[in-house]
């Protein structure tokens, strides 16, 4: 199944009415699902119920988002019908419109912490199955969350560090992509921090809970699991390879600066997923995941690799060269989740 947006890009899911273009941000509608579903709003404790017996409520949760676009509950159980399917890209996208419907700043906070716990919950609950689920798409929420919770710990944060702590408990082979998981979930919040401080601290944070997990201190694996523990080990290194270096390349820049130079380089940039040079950082990120699974390859094309090692190193450099002479030239299709990119065609009613 393949869905197209109207500004051309295409998407390998089934849409279950709408859904959001992550390009334009633009909310598509796939049409009504049935005329026959009840529109009465879905509790999120009964949405949730469904979810975790597996009941199929998609019908029911898109005739309740047509009936109720102004309540937060019915964006919450369409978010939940996606990611039921895997879908936790489109289930955040959802999640982030609930909750600028919530006016209640308490109630707003308790439902941050909600879906941060569900989120965990999904994803370890499809890993143990060995159920695929697309990666969330946090960098809305965290935008969301830290201008109304500025006293908050960032959301990806968070939501890093509750997952890396629910997959302590899973066999090793299991947790290895969780592990990445929090890598990814932890990077994404650079997008909306432009503050190469806040950058250092996050690769230090990645590298910290990678190395735990490479490195473990009571040292109990078996002959049988070493395999496995190579494996895994030398895939999650090299797939940090870039946050190590660039964690090296920041430390050396904020060193050579003054605070106040960071500070001011920091403001001239764009905070709202759009800067330039965290772009090329995230394409660091993207070559590196594909040298990573070419140098586990038993038979590989060095001058391949040598080839995408030397791409990472000109990302990473061209990230921080922007930044130090304060390039602020955005990547406007990199922009996070904005009330304003809402299709005022489908939201006129609102």
């Amino acid at each position: 199944m393949v869905c197209t947006c109207s500004c051309g890009k295409e998407y390998g899911f089934e849409p279950m009415g709408y859904w959001f273009c992550h390009r334009c941000w633009c909310l598509n509608d796939s049409g009504r699902i049935s005329a026959v579903a009840s529109e009465s709003i879905i509790e999120p404790d009964v949405a949730e119920g469904m979810l975790r017996s597996e009941t199929d409520f998609h019908i029911e949760a898109d005739s309740s988002l047509r009936a109720n676009m102004n309540s937060w509950k019915a964006w919450y159980a369409s978010g939940l019908a996606y990611a039921a399917r895997g879908n936790l890209t489109q289930a955040c996208t959802f999640w982030t419109v609930a909750l600028m419907n919530i006016t209640d700043d308490v109630e707003a906070g308790e439902f941050v912490t909600r879906t941060q716990s569900i989120l965990v919950e999904i994803m370890v609950a499809d890993r143990v199955a060995g159920r695929k689920f697309m990666l969330p798409y946090p960098s809305s929420m965290e935008y969301h969350c830290m201008r109304r919770f500025p006293d908050r710990r960032g959301y990806c944060d968070v939501l890093a560090d509750s997952l890396f702590e629910a997959s302590s408990s899973l066999s090793r082979e299991t947790r290895f992509s969780l592990v990445n998981t929090c890598s990814l979930i932890r990077i994404s919040s650079l997008k909306v921090h432009p503050d190469l401080k806040y950058h250092r601290d996050c690769f230090s944070r990645i590298i910290r809970d990678v190395d735990s997990f490479c490195f473990p201190k009571d040292g109990t694996i078996g002959p049988i699991g070493n395999v496995v523990f190579r494996h895994t080990k030398q895939l999650t290194l090299w797939l940090t390879m870039p946050y190590r270096v660039a964690l090296n390349d920041t430390e050396r820049v904020i060193s050579d600066t003054t605070m106040d130079e960071i500070h001011r380089l920091g403001s001239l940039q764009p905070d709202d997923g759009t800067a330039g040079f965290v772009n090329h950082l995230m394409n660091a990120v993207t070559v590196s995941a594909d040298l990573a699974h070419m140098r586990s390859q038993r038979k590989r094309d060095e001058a391949k690799v040598t080839e995408l090692e030397d791409r990472v190193f000109d990302e990473i450099r061209q990230y921080l060269d922007k930044y130090i002479s304060g390039d602020p030239s955005p990547v406007p299709e990199n922009k996070v989740y904005l009330e304003s990119t809402l299709n005022p065609t489908l939201t006129s009613s609102r």
